[in-house]
């Protein structure tokens, strides 16, 4: 997108005190703990003991008083001889142990999930690298992925330097007869913004912007007049950001840049930019999602390439039989050698009409303020979602607002629960 206004803000606080990930998901329940014997799966019944008998004895019985009186003794000599004992058994029955079901991992809900990820837990994602450790030392990370839709507004006054200009086939040439008043660029754009976390302190993405742009420009001499012509083209960019932070406070530094197609143009529009800010982040407290809300101060650096070219139809840049009279009167201001130039223009522009003739143009810009501030906020409603805004001002004006939406894969988590399961297997 033309001075690199679409989709610049980073992902900011990845050190700071900020609202994290969900809980894990996919945890592995532990086994119960096993309760049996020192021999598991054979249970070992008491022995009866010796000289024991199953028979009742006399005392167990109830005496009945019809029956007959039992005697009161028998001599010694008259008794049977006692009976040897029965040998002592010793019963062994063999238990087979149910095996311990394991618990299956409760899927989280949709609340959970959304829950920063307590710092007793581990860091359950591969990304960003030795998250794991910056998690062990609570600081809350985001989540390693991100995606965000954003609209921007944009204006931003250009200054052209030189100017070449020619009708149809013919070459462009150097015209310096041409003064411009204020010439600027401004616009609506659409833009995706996708992301990722490689280290705590650093972030990478890459964007794409459909842009719809109008340019104002105000022609001085040889006539007064405005002119404006309306576009669509495509952007495509890339960038990093360092980020840093002390306490609440946090500290970011941007860069990216972004290649501009408009059908109009025969080059590619490229720019690069540059944002520092600076600023405090808030964490709510007794909220169930760590919901965080960010403000911050900041500049933006824009450069823009130098060179561009295109064609477009005459009848769209100036209106019909607007430049015959004063065009006249303008001549005679001229010099020889511009006079000559201009007669060479005005007979290329009338070989056609004006809804035929196509205007050629080679032009070299700048960006009249380079620097502009910039204000910020952030709101992290829980650790997946998150809204934001910018403004800027002071020479180029914008206005930012979009909504991210982050997720990460869990993938250091899964391979840990592989790995408890495979050595748990016989």
């Amino acid at each position: 997108m033309p001075f690199g206004l679409c989709g610049l803000l980073p992902l900011l606080y990845v050190l700071q005190p900020s609202a994290g990930p969900p809980a894990t998901e996919g945890s592995t329940a532990a086994a119960a703990p096993s309760t049996s014997a020192p021999a598991p799966g054979v249970a070992e019944l008491p022995a009866a003991e010796e000289g024991s008998s199953t028979e009742p004895t006399a005392e167990a019985v109830p005496s009945d008083p019809r029956a007959p009186a039992a005697p009161v003794a028998v001599a010694a000599a008259d008794a049977p001889p006692a009976a040897e004992p029965a040998p002592t058994t010793t019963t062994t029955v063999a238990a087979t142990a149910a095996p311990v079901a394991a618990t299956p991992p409760r899927r989280k809900t949709v609340a959970e999930r959304n829950e920063p990820i307590p710092f007793d837990e581990p860091w359950p994602h591969t990304f960003p690298l030795f998250g794991d450790v910056a998690h062990r030392q609570k600081r809350r990370l985001q989540l390693p992925w991100g995606i965000g839709v954003n609209y921007i507004y944009f204006s931003q006054p250009v200054i052209i330097e030189e100017l070449q200009l020619s009708a149809n086939d013919n070459p462009v040439q150097t015209v310096d007869f041409i003064e411009f008043g204020e010439v600027r660029g401004q616009g609506n754009a659409v833009n995706i913004r996708a992301d990722w976390w490689i280290l705590p302190f650093l972030n990478v993405y890459a964007m794409t912007s459909y842009v719809r742009i109008a340019t104002p420009v105000h022609v001085i001499e040889p006539i007064d007049f405005t002119t404006e012509v309306p576009f669509d083209a495509v952007a495509f960019g890339g960038g990093a950001t360092l980020v840093g932070s002390m306490g609440p406070l946090f500290l970011s530094m941007d860069f990216n840049a972004q290649a501009t197609y408009i059908p109009k143009n025969e080059d590619i529009t490229t720019a690069l930019v540059t944002a520092p800010r600076f600023g405090y982040n808030h964490t709510f407290k007794n909220t169930r999602y760590g919901t965080q809300l960010s403000v911050w101060v900041g500049a933006m650096y824009t450069t823009i390439s130098a060179a561009t070219s295109g064609t477009v139809t005459f009848s769209d840049v100036v209106p019909e039989g607007a430049l015959e009279e004063p065009l006249e009167a303008f001549r005679e201001t001229l010099s020889p050698p511009q006079q000559i130039v201009f007669d060479r223009l005005i007979e290329q522009l009338q070989e056609r009409p004006p809804r035929e003739t196509r205007v050629n143009y080679a032009l070299t810009k700048r960006v009249r303020d380079p620097w502009n501030m910039i204000v910020g906020a952030n709101v992290q409603i829980t650790p997946r979602w998150a809204l934001r805004t910018e403004f800027g001002f002071i020479g180029r004006y914008q206005f930012l607002f979009g909504a991210n939406y982050r997720f990460g894969t869990g993938m250091r988590a899964k391979r840990q629960g592989k790995k408890q399961k495979a050595a748990e297997a016989p």
